[in-house]
C-alpha cells in the first residue's frame, strides 16, 4: 500500500527546535508530493505550515489535564477516521500516548521521533508508547529509549535535524532587523535563540549576567536574546533577565541586551550574528549562515566550535549532554576570546561550521529516513492474513532476527498483507517486531488467529528437531496439523530439519510436513533428511536462512557502543559466541565442558596475543549464553564482554573483526553476510551443515571433540587467505539473499493462489 498521506501530531507550533524540525520535514515531504496535515494546539508556525498548503488541527495537546487529553483523543479519532492517513507521526509524549493507543484502536502505521531526553518516572515510563517505529535525533537520545523505555534497538533509527541552507545562509538580507533594533554596521552581535522557560533559558540569562564587563572591554557588543516566555505554566527568566538589565542601565548607563522576543524570521537572526550562543537546533540554524558557535545549555557547556569538538556535538544532537555545567567565567572567556579574534579567525570557523551542515545535514537526509521508516512501519491489524509460528520471543537473537527479515520480505513483496506471530511474552514482542502477536501457548487465541489467517508458516530455524526436547517437537507439528485441520495452506519456511532421534518422531514428522504446501529449507543436510523421510515430495527447495537479508547498523552506531563500554576502537577484534550445552542432547559433562572453556580460552589468549587482536565475547541469547561468556572472557585475560547488541549492531560489528569464532548458527550467517571468515564450534550438526553449506572448511567440534591446536591451525589460514576468503564470503552471501528473497516471493504467491 503507497504512502500518501501523513499526520504530523505534536504538542504546539511555537518557536523551538522541534517545532522547526516538524515544519521543515512538513514542507519537504510536501515538496515530494506527500499530503501531510499537522495537529497540535498552535503557535509561531502554523502560519508559515498553512502558507505551505499543509493544512493545521488545533487540539489542547500541550496539557496533562485529563479533560483536555480526552478531548484531544476524541478529536484525533474523529480526524484520523474522516482522512484516513496512511502514517500517523508524534513527535512527543503525550501525543505519543495518544497516538498509541488509537494506533491499536484503528490500526494505522504508528511512527514517533524522540528529540529530547526528559526525565523518566515510573508512571512515564508506563504510559509512554514510541510507537511500531522511532527516529531518534542522535545517537544519545537513541540510547536513551534503549535504557529509559526498552525500545528495540532495531526500531530506532538515528536521524538528524536536517536544515534549508538556502533559508539559513549568510546571504540572508536582515537590513531590516538592524533597523528594527537600531543597530551600527560595524557592532558586535552575539546572538542567543532559546526558550525562556527556566528549564531552557539558563544560557540567555547567563548571557545578561555577562553583558555589563562584555561591554565595558568591547563597547561594540550587542547581546540579542531571541525566544518566548514559559510553556505550560513554567516559571520564565524573562523577569529576572529585565531586573538585569534595568540595574545595568542604571548603574553603566547602558545595557548590551535587547530581548526581541518570539520570531518566526530566526534566519535573519543567524545572518547578522557574529557569534551565537546556544545549543540544539538553534545551533544548527546558526552554523548554517556560517555563524560561530559559542555551544552551550541547560544540559551543559561544550564552548567554541571548532573541528575537533564537532564529534562529540553530534552525539548528543549538539546539546551538551555529558559536558561541564555553563557558568559564567567559561562563558566570559569565550566571548571575550571571540571579540578579539581577527576577522580571518571568525570567517575560518564560520565556513567550517557551514560546511559541515551542508556535508551533514541537507533536507533530503532527514526526509528519506522519515520516508524509510514510514515503509517500514506495519499497521497492526486485529488479526494477520498470514500467520507465523516459531522460537519468537524468547530473547534468540538468531531466531528474532529470523522473523525481522521474514516480516520485511514479505511485507515489502506485499503491503497490503497484515501479519500475527505466535510468541512467548507476546506484548513485549508485540513492541518488538510492530505486528500483531499471540501467546503461543494459548490455545483459544491460536485457534482464532489460525481460523482468520490465509496462511500458516513455521519458521525460519531449526523447529522440526528433538535434539533439545521431544515438547518443543510435538508443539511446532502440533500447531501444523491445526493448520492442515482448518484447512489453512501452510509453509514450511527456510527451515532446519533434524536432529530426529527415535522412529516415533520421525514418523510423526513425516506425516504431518507430507501435508504442506510449500517446503523451503535453509542448507543441503536438511533437504537431504526430507528426503529420506519423504522419498514421494520432489518439491522440496533449497534456500537459505533470512537472517542474511537484515542490514547493518551505522559506523557512527557502533563507535557510540564502543565508546559506551569503553572498547577500544583502534583494535582488530575476534567476535567470539559460545553457548551452553548441557541442556541438549548433544551434551557432554560438566567436566569436560569446563575443561573445553580453559582449553579454548587459553589457546584464543595465545592467538590474541601472536596477533595483535581483542577478543569480543558476545551472548546471542543473553539468559542462555552470559555466564559462559564471562567465564571464558575472564579465563582468557584479555578482550571484553558485551551484551545487548541487536541484530543489526552485531552485523555492523563484524567487519571491524579478523574473524569470527561462534558455536551460535546466527554468529556465523552474521558473519557470511559480513563477509568476515569465520571458524565453526560445531555442538550441533546444524553447525556444521551451515558451514558446509557456506564452504568454509573451518569446522571444530566442540565441546565434545575439542583438540588443542585445532583453532590456531584454522585462524593462520584464515589470516593466510583472508581476502580471498571474503571474497568468496561476498559472492556466497549474494547468492543466499537472492534464495531468501525467492521465499518470500513464493510465500506471497501462496496466498494469492486459488
Amino acid at each position: 500500500m503507497e504512502i500518501k498521506k501523513i499526520l504530523m501530531v505534536t504538542m504546539q507550533m511555537g518557536i523551538g527546535g522541534a517545532e522547526t524540525h516538524i515544519l521543515e520535514l512538513s514542507k519537504a515531504l510536501v515538496a515530494r508530493g506527500y499530503c501531510v496535515h499537522v495537529v497540535s494546539r498552535g503557535g509561531s508556525f502554523v502560519s508559515e505550515l498553512e502558507e505551505a498548503g499543509i493544512r493545521h488541527f488545533s487540539f489542547p495537546l500541550n496539557t496533562r489535564k485529563p479533560s483536555d487529553i480526552l478531548t484531544s483523543m476524541r478529536g484525533l479519532e474523529k480526524l484520523i477516521r474522516a482522512e484516513k492517513y496512511d502514517v500517523v507521526h508524534a513527535h512527543a509524549r503525550i501525543p505519543a500516548a495518544i497516538c498509541g493507543h488509537l494506533a491499536r484502536k484503528l490500526g494505522f502505521r504508528f511512527v514517533t521521533t524522540a528529540h529530547w531526553v526528559f526525565t523518566v518516572t515510573p508512571l512515564y515510563r508506563f504510559l509512554s508508547d514510541w510507537g511500531q517505529k522511532t527516529l531518534a535525533v542522535s545517537e544519545d537520545i537513541k540510547q536513551y529509549l534503549i535504557d529509559e523505555y526498552g525500545v528495540f534497538p532495531d526500531n530506532i533509527r538515528v536521524t538528524v535535524n536536517s536544515l534549508d541552507t538556502d533559508k539559513f545562509s549568510p546571504d540572508i538580507d536582515c537590513s531590516d532587523i538592524k533597523k528594527e533594533l537600531g543597530l551600527d554596521d560595524d557592532s558586535f552581535n552575539i546572538v542567543c535563540v532559546s526558550r525562556m522557560d527556566r528549564s531552557r533559558g539558563e544560557v540567555p540569562l547567563l548571557l545578561a549576567r555577562v553583558a555589563s564587563k562584555l561591554r565595558a572591554k568591547y563597547p561594540k557588543v550587542n547581546i540579542l536574546l531571541v525566544g518566548g516566555s514559559a510553556l505550560g505554566g513554567e516559571e520564565s527568566v524573562i523577569p529576572e533577565i529585565e531586573s538585569i538589565c534595568a540595574d545595568d542601565v542604571e548603574n553603566y548607563g547602558s545595557c548590551a541586551v535587547k530581548l526581541c522576543g518570539p520570531r518566526t524570521d530566526i534566519n535573519k537572526f543567524a545572518a547578522l550574528a557574529d557569534v551565537f550562543v546556544g545549543a540544539s537546533r538553534a545551533a544548527l540554524e546558526a552554523m548554517g549562515a556560517e555563524c560561530p558557535v559559542v555551544l552551550a545549555g541547560n544540559e551543559g557547556y561544550a564552548g567554541i566550535l571548532d573541528e575537533a569538538e564537532l564529534k562529540e556535538a553530534v552525539a548528543t544532537n549538539f546539546c551538551c549532554r555529558g559536558c561541564d555545567k555553563a557558568d559564567e567565567s567559561k562563558l566570559l572567556r569565550d566571548l571575550s576570546s571571540l571579540c578579539e579574534a581577527s576577522r580571518e579567525e571568525l570567517d575560518r570557523l564560520g565556513k567550517l561550521m557551514r560546511g559541515f551542515v551542508l556535508e551533514n545535514y541537507g533536507l533530503d537526509r532527514m526526509v528519506n529516513d522519515a520516508v524509510a521508516v514510514y515503509n517500514s512501519a506495519i499497521p497492526i491489524k486485529k488479526h494477520g492474513d498470514v500467520l507465523i509460528s516459531g522460537y519468537y520471543g524468547f530473547g534468540n537473537t538468531g531466531d528474532d532476527s529470523l522473523l525481522s527479515a521474514l516480516i520485511a520480505e514479505l511485507n515489502e513483496k506485499d503491503p497490503s498483507l497484515s501479519f500475527a506471530v505466535l510468541a512467548k511474552n507476546h506484548r513485549k514482542a508485540e513492541k518488538r517486531f510492530g505486528v500483531k502477536c499471540i501467546e503461543r501457548f494459548n490455545p483459544f487465541a491460536v485457534f482464532f488467529a489460525m481460523h482468520r489467517a490465509k496462511l500458516f508458516i513455521s519458521g525460519g530455524g531449526n523447529l522440526l528437531q528433538n535434539g533439545t526436547s521431544n515438547k518443543s517437537l510435538f508443539y511446532y507439528l502440533s500447531t501444523l496439523k491445526m493448520a492442515h485441520f482448518m484447512g489453512r495452506k501452510t509453509m514450511l519456511y527456510a527451515n532446519g530439519i533434524g536432529p530426529l532421534y527415535g522412529d516415533k518422531a520421525k514418523k510423526s514428522t513425516a506425516s504431518t510436513v507430507k501435508k504442506c504446501d510449500l517446503i523451503t529449507l535453509r542448507e543441503p543436510d536438511s533437504a537431504e533428511m526430507l528426503r529420506e523421510l519423504l522419498p514421494e515430495r520432489d518439491d522440496v527447495i533449497l534456500s537459505a536462512d533470512p537472517a542474511v537479508l537484515l542490514p547493518p547498523a551505522t559506523k557512527e552506531r557502533i563507535d557510540f557502543i564502543l565508546d559506551k563500554h569503553g572498547i577500544p576502537k583502534d583494535k582488530r577484534f575476534v567476535i567470539v559466541s559460545l553457548r551452553a550445552v548441557m541442556n541438549t542432547k548433544e551434551a557432554v559433562s560438566d567436566g569436560d565442558e569446563a575443561d573445553f572453556e580453559k582449553q579454548f580460552a587459553s589457546e584464543l589468549s595465545e592467538i590474541c596475543t601472536a596477533r595483535g587482536l581483542y577478543p569480543l565475547f558476545i551472548p546471542m541469547q543473553d539468559t542462555h549464553d552470559s555466564a559462559v561468556c564471562r567465564r571464558v572472557c575472564k579465563l582468557c585475560g584479555k578482550g571484553s564482554f558485551l551484551s545487548g547488541l541487536s541484530v543489526s549492531e552485531l552485523i555492523a560489528l563484524m567487519p571491524r573483526a579478523a574473524f569470527v569464532c561462534g558455536m551460535r548458527l546466527h554468529s556465523l550467517i552474521y558473519a557470511l553476510a559480513a563477509a568476515v571468515p569465520f571458524v565453526a564450534l560445531s555442538y550441533d550438526p546444524k553447525v556444521r551443515a551451515f558451514a558446509e553449506y557456506a564452504e568454509m572448511p573451518y569446522v571444530i567440534d566442540a565441546p565434545a571433540g575439542w583438540e588443542y591446536g585445532a583453532l590456531t591451525n584454522a585462524v593462520n589460514e584464515i589470516i593466510e587467505k583472508g581476502d580471498v576468503l571474503s571474497e568468496k564470503e561476498k559472492s556466497k552471501a549474494s547468492e543466499f539473499r537472492c534464495l531468501a528473497k525467492e521465499d518470500a516471493a513464493r510465500a506471497v504467491a501462496l496466498i494469492k493462489a486459488e
